[in-house]
């Protein structure tokens, strides 16, 4: 992931600040380690030094407080199934931008999709399952 694309994966899950402490800026680890500042809609990439963590890492955690953002593991458990989703699709290991542009497909035509159907809970429709 490169820095445009964290800052696009926090706008698509509407991360704007820590749910504890209000903090702004949030350290992004994913397959690289980023800061994030959600005011300023930045993002960098400190020293290779503090840069050296587990690869597998995939964090996001307030630089105020520490605490862990709750929604992260919402994404993890959502990027991993679209992923694995995509890959089953594709047959091969998407990029993060075909990722990123399928989240906004579902994000922009999911809800409408729900909206538009109703649950069938009849007792016809459960039987054929008993």
């Amino acid at each position: 992931m490169n820095k445009r694309e964290v800052l696009q994966l926090i706008a698509r899950f509407k991360i704007d600040r820590c749910p504890d402490c209000g903090g702004e800026e949030i350290q992004v680890h994913t397959d690289r380690f980023f800061i994030v500042n959600t005011t300023k809609k930045e993002a960098y990439e400190p020293v290779k030094e503090a840069n050296s963590e587990d690869a597998d890492v995939t964090e996001i955690v307030c630089r105020k407080c520490g605490s862990r953002i709750t929604a992260l593991q919402d994404i993890i458990i959502f990027k991993t199934a679209i992923m694995e989703q995509l890959k089953n699709h594709l047959k091969r290991q998407p990029i993060n931008k075909e990722f990123l542009n399928y989240v906004e497909i579902l994000e922009t035509n999911l809800p409408s999709w729900l909206q538009s159907r109703t649950l069938d809970i009849s007792t016809e429709s459960t039987q054929q399952f008993s």
